[in-house]
């Protein structure tokens, strides 16, 4: 498409330029790219990466409970989360908005750079961008519910995405149900007899594989360092 990559997984995505060119039909593309997540050699692997996921960590210590319930990689964040808020970097206080017990908030300060960050009464959510973007539990999450009292597992602080069911899912969406899913894909896609789809709907079309190719070169990737 002629945008310069440079990060773990569009670098796949470069490597796939130099076989899909502009030349190449886009019904074509998207076959290509089907018959890559429908291998049974991805499948497998997909399915070993849930297995390590689940089983192959044997770290005991605070926040353990999380491998039982999401990714290996979204565990590790979580982990260093509560690392770094089990040090003396944060001051949080409980404040109240206008007299309303449902508006209170956690106010998180970093006490060397001062900066604020608001978590919600509940401590399930915060402003800042780790939380927001990542949708995983963050330092000041960690740290309010240290100073509520709360337990620091809590499966409402996670986005279904990193869930290991939804992983599990997934995989057998794509070994079961795809081979389905294909043709009427492609069809719509390529020789539709329905109708030709405008360039707005083939872009959105070939983006959403295109992001479910991405979660895949991602999983393997991680798989891959988890044997190094």
């Amino acid at each position: 498409m002629g945008n310069t990559t440079n990060n773990r997984i569009e670098s796949q995505f470069g490597k796939l330029k130099d076989i899909i060119t502009s030349r190449r039909r886009l019904s074509e593309c998207i076959r290509l790219l089907l018959s890559v997540l429908t291998s049974s050699d991805v499948i497998s692997m997909q399915h070993q990466y849930a297995d390590r996921c689940r089983y192959h960590n044997s770290y005991t210590g605070v926040g353990a409970e999380y491998f039982s319930l999401v990714t290996d990689y979204a565990c590790r964040k979580i982990l260093q989360q509560i690392s770094l808020a089990e040090t003396n970097k944060y001051a949080v206080s409980e404040v109240d908005s206008d007299g309303d017990p449902n508006a209170k908030t956690f106010t998180v300060v970093n006490n060397k750079t001062a900066e604020t960050y608001t978590v919600t009464h509940s401590c399930v959510q915060c402003t800042c961008s780790f939380n927001t973007g990542m949708l995983l539990p963050c330092r000041h999450i960690f740290a309010a519910r240290h100073t509520a009292s709360l337990s620091l597992y809590d499966t409402t602080l996670v986005a279904d995405r990193w869930l290991l069911t939804t992983h599990a899912t997934s995989i057998d969406a794509r070994g079961s149900g795809m081979p389905e899913k294909t043709s009427m894909l492609i069809g719509s896609v390529g020789n539709g007899s329905a109708r030709t789809l405008n360039r707005r709907e083939k872009y959105n079309k070939a983006l959403k594989l295109t992001n479910k190719l991405a979660v895949v070169m991602d999983n393997m990737n991680l798989m891959n360092s988890l044997h190094s």
